[in-house]
């Protein structure tokens, strides 16, 4: 195998140069090609290159040498972290969230994601960030760096057709339905007051007041005009829940993201979404039952629905970065500590709240940047590192 002596180094998101600008371009148009998505539009570009800004993403990258066949502004590997906040249940911790890790199938086995990985986990070591977390397609090539298993989810699909009912309940507040950009101030600030309470919750990076908007979908790059928004209100007026959702064919309703501060808001919003007319199916990839017992629910005699439990994105993973590795030493799982906890309770899919939260099993959907559907947050190693 020939040596190729890579440069490896960071993307200057602040450089508005013309070389700055095409090596952004192709640093993008790398992360989808090794996810096989179609090349990149100047609006996908402008939005990618605006969140990553907002958080302050590194995008470290290997480019082949100047003079070398096929060198140019795409690389032959991509890595991108940021750092948000997790709940760990005593208080919010850092996390370095890593993603867009793609090596291309022509340079695969030359230690490139060792390279990129490793030194963005000695970085974080160094600002003083405790844990990271990502999800691949194959996760367990990530367990040399001390990656496990973090967070599971279940897919809840609740039969709305005749014969569906709650048993009853006292809701002292009601649901309104909103557009989804007049919603988002709630939606946001109902999810901040959560994640301040759900151990296990991750921060929201910034893509997704464009994702929870509808102002730009990722996956048809355009505007999601099928995204509908409602909230619920408590009995004091204030906004305690939310949820987004988008009807489809055939009577079906999916669930792109619900969160309740209580359980009447909870209960209130599934019971708006089974009532509404024309639904048969209300189905939610990040469902959070309201009892301990996965697929058992409030319902009166004859309902039904049913519930199934998977690892979120096939490998969503965390891992504590005490000290960075020895340069010098084999890497093996002992050099990054795992710190990952698996929920044991059958329903819910994370760990019940911390002292001081809700009394009740509070909503407990995995951290949504996790999701499979979430372009922008994913690896693929493309072969071995």
């Amino acid at each position: 195998m020939e040596r190729v002596d890579y440069d490896v180094a960071i993307l200057d998101l602040s450089d508005d140069s013309d070389e700055a600008v095409a090596r952004r371009r192709g640093w993008i148009g790398a992360v989808l090609r090794g996810f096989r998505d179609p090349r990149p539009d100047d609006e996908l570009v402008t939005r990618w290159v605006d969140h990553y800004r907002t958080d302050r993403v590194i995008c470290r990258g290997a480019w082949l040498p100047e003079g070398e066949f096929g060198a140019g502004p795409m690389p032959v590997a991509t890595y991108a972290s940021l750092d948000k906040t997790l709940n760990a249940g005593h208080e919010l911790l850092p996390l370095r969230m890593v993603t867009d890790v793609t090596t291309s199938a022509t340079h695969r086995r030359r230690g490139l994601l060792t390279r990129l990985i490793e030194d963005d986990l000695a970085d974080a070591v160094a600002a003083g960030v405790p844990v990271a977390a990502l999800t691949a397609s194959e996760a367990t090539i990530y367990g040399r760096w001390g990656f496990g298993p973090a967070t599971f989810n279940q897919t809840m699909e609740l039969d709305a057709s005749p014969g569906f009912a709650l048993r009853s309940f006292t809701d002292p507040g009601r649901v309104e339905l909103l557009e989804p950009a007049e919603a988002w101030p709630h939606v946001k600030r109902v999810f901040d007051t959560f994640h301040t309470q759900q151990r296990g919750s991750v921060e929201w990076p910034a893509p997704y007041e464009d994702i929870h908007t509808g102002a730009y979908d990722f996956n048809d790059r355009s505007p999601n005009a099928k995204i509908r928004a409602a909230v619920h209100l408590g009995g004091d007026g204030s906004v305690d829940g939310f949820v987004l959702f988008t009807p489809g064919e055939n009577g079906s309703t999916k669930v792109a993201e619900m969160v309740a501060l209580t359980p009447a808001a909870q209960l209130a919003l599934w019971s708006f979404l089974a009532d509404t007319d024309h639904v048969k199916t209300v189905t939610f990839n990040l469902a959070h039952p309201t009892t301990r017992s996965s697929g058992r629910w409030p319902t009166s005699a004859g309902s039904r629905s049913r519930a199934s439990r998977t690892s979120c994105g096939s490998g969503s993973s965390t891992s504590s970065a005490p000290s960075p590795p020895d340069p010098g030493a084999p890497t093996t799982t002992s050099s990054w500590a795992s710190t990952t906890r698996r929920a044991t309770r059958p329903g819910p899919s994370r760990s019940r709240p911390r002292t001081g939260g809700p009394a009740w099993p509070a909503p407990t959907e995995p951290p949504s940047w996790c999701s499979p559907r979430r372009r922008w947050a994913r690896s693929t190693s493309a072969g071995s590192p």
